[in-house]
């Protein structure tokens, strides 16, 4: 959570005051990192916000920001029957306590959860479903007859889950909203994109490179996220390993920690090996990414997972750093390919490895796409433009659903 940057200024007149918003995820620490900003700035324009989430080790942090906290345990382990209609109950009682004026679902589980228990304690409120990518199970061809049938399964749902008269969904990126059309998961008339959670750009970035540094120094490569096998971290490391053989001097910096409710999660012996890299840092989860940012010279994610739009790539403009990553949906909309960082093909350590030593060898490049990316971050990802857009949907969809509503029991 970044404390340092101040919030956008509170809107004129502040439309939606009294207004009482449920925000629905499945960890405490992805609505720190994804949403605690804009539902503190939602709050300074008076409104009265909660989350709904599986309780980790983040409470404190949305307690200190004034956002109530309800307790619900929609955690992404297990899709059985008795497991989703007990997530489905406790929603439910969540919803009759706090009584929201709408309710704002995240990811597609929590939209599955949230259809339902809506359904049960309040089937006309207005409901914001935010889908933030469409994950591994919508990249590429499955070979797997059980992951064919799971998608199948959950595109029917989704023609479900995704429609309805005081229903809205947001995309991040034009590839998810076009398989959400061409699949008739919902509606053109009740589908929107909004590129990603926003990010706040200071006034001061600039271009340049950490100055501290000895010139002799590597290049810094930084990779920070989940340490997922679809998030291409392998790919990187070994695109990593053959830079070192070849002579080419660099560091490679990982932030990040696996996910134990992620089959794709890499374990501790899986990264064994690597750890034994002179040039390769692991570092864990850490709180200050935009500083160690700052401190790189390229930011890489080399993902096939089915984005939305990778906050890390945000992140990296509002760092003017230059970003080499995959052509796949969500990276291709952030990225603009030669002028503010690389694209490659998804999983193809070769052509990973060339973008990366070009960065490497040539400083000036360097210089000339973080400029770009910090300028096109700043103009059409800032904190101000997205939480303004969904302040907008937000009244739209109350207008829209004022003469449907239905009291809470």
């Amino acid at each position: 959570m970044d404390t340092n940057n101040p919030l956008p200024p509170p809107l004129d007149g502040k439309p939606l005051a009294g207004t009482r918003v449920l925000f629905v995820v499945t960890e405490d620490w992805y609505f720190v990192s994804h949403r605690l900003r804009f539902a503190r700035w939602l709050g300074e324009n008076g409104c009265q916000v909660a989350v709904a989430c599986r309780v980790g080790n983040d409470r404190e942090k949305i307690d200190s920001a004034g956002i109530k906290v309800i307790s619900v345990d929609i955690g992404r382990k297990g899709m059985g029957p008795v497991t989703c209609l007990r997530q489905v109950m406790d929603l439910g009682k969540a919803l009759r306590y706090f009584r929201p004026d709408l309710i704002h679902a995240v990811a597609l589980r929590a939209i599955l959860v949230t259809r339902f228990a809506r359904l049960l304690a309040c089937p006309r409120r207005p409901l914001v479903n935010a889908v933030a990518g469409m994950g591994g199970l919508f990249a590429g061809e499955l070979r797997s007859v059980k992951h064919r049938a799971a998608r199948r399964g959950l595109g029917c749902m989704l023609r479900w889950l995704l429609k309805g008269p005081a229903v809205r969904t947001v995309f991040q990126n034009r590839d998810d909203l076009q398989l959400a059309l061409d699949e008739k998961w919902c509606r053109k008339d009740q589908a929107e994109i909004i590129p990603g959670v926003g990010i706040s750009v200071p006034e001061d970035s600039e271009c340049d490179e950490d100055e501290s540094r000895e010139a002799s120094a590597p290049v810094r490569i930084l990779f920070a996220g989940r340490l997922l096998r679809d998030k291409g971290v392998e790919i990187l490391l070994q695109a990593s390993k053959q830079l070192h053989e070849r002579g080419v001097a660099h560091e490679l910096e990982i932030i990040g920690e696996g996910d134990e409710a992620n089959p794709n999660s890499l374990k501790r012996e899986d990264l064994a090996e690597w750890q034994q890299c002179s040039w390769i840092a692991f570092k864990g989860r850490r709180d200050d990414v935009p500083t160690r940012m700052r401190q790189a010279h390229i930011v890489a994610l080399p993902t096939y997972y089915r984005e939305g739009i990778p906050k890390v790539l945000l992140e990296a403009g509002a760092a003017a750093k230059p970003v080499v990553t995959c052509d796949v949906p969500g990276c291709r909309d952030l990225v603009v390919n030669g002028r503010t960082g690389l694209l490659v093909p998804a999983r193809d350590v070769e052509a990973l490895a060339g973008a990366l030593r070009n960065l490497v060898k040539d400083p000036e490049l360097r210089t000339r796409m973080g400029g770009e990316n910090l300028q096109r971050v700043r103009e059409l990802y800032s904190e101000e433009k997205i939480f303004t857009a969904f302040v907008l949907l937000y009244a739209e969809i109350l207008e829209f659903a004022k003469d449907f509503r239905t009291p809470i029991d």
